[in-house]
This record gives C-alpha cells, sequence and structure tokens, in this order.
C-alpha cells in the first residue's frame, strides 16, 4: 500500500524561513545573525542582527508551494518571500 503524505503549511513555513537564514548568513558572509523568536505573537518569523551596527530587523516569512513537472515525475518547489515587519517599538532601519 502507497502512502501520498504532502507537507503541511506549517512545515512548508517553517522550511521556508530554514531557508531564508541560510540565503542570509551566505548573502553577508556571517554579518547577518537570524534568530527565531521563541513566541510569534506579532508575526515576526525571524530578527536578523546586524553585528556591523548593532541594529536588528524584524522579518515576516511567507511561502507556499508548487508542484513542477520535471522530467521522470512530479516534484514539491517551495516558494518564499520576506518582508519587514514594522512595529512602533522596533527602530527602522
Amino acid at each position: 500500500m502507497l502512502l501520498i503524505v504532502s507537507l503541511t503549511s506549517t512545515q512548508v513555513g517553517l522550511l521556508a524561513e530554514n531557508l531564508v537564514t541560510n540565503a542570509l548568513l551566505i548573502a553577508f558572509d556571517g554579518r547577518l545573525a537570524p534568530f527565531r523568536p521563541v513566541a510569534d505573537d506579532y508575526g515576526i518569523d525571524l530578527l536578523v542582527y546586524d553585528k556591523a551596527t548593532g541594529r536588528s530587523l524584524p522579518l515576516q516569512v511567507k511561502a507556499r508551494t508548487k508542484t513542477l513537472k520535471k522530467s521522470g515525475g512530479w516534484i514539491e518547489a517551495i516558494w518564499s518571500i520576506s518582508r519587514c515587519v514594522r512595529l512602533p517599538f522596533v527602530k527602522k532601519v
């Protein structure tokens, strides 16, 4: 019996957050330090700290999957975007 299981939206979101984290670390050669909040009360998925300036930037990651046809079968691809979350207690960067 073959059981086909799809990723949940929570799993897709977590994968996308990890992809964004990895991209930030690589693109800025470790200058940016991404942190994941314990509680997501304000829609902040990642808090990115700039080691050079001491400033931080809250990010919200949005993701979805899209089924793509590739030779030999179908695959699920994860697409993600990030955006700044503006909160009154966070300094504008």
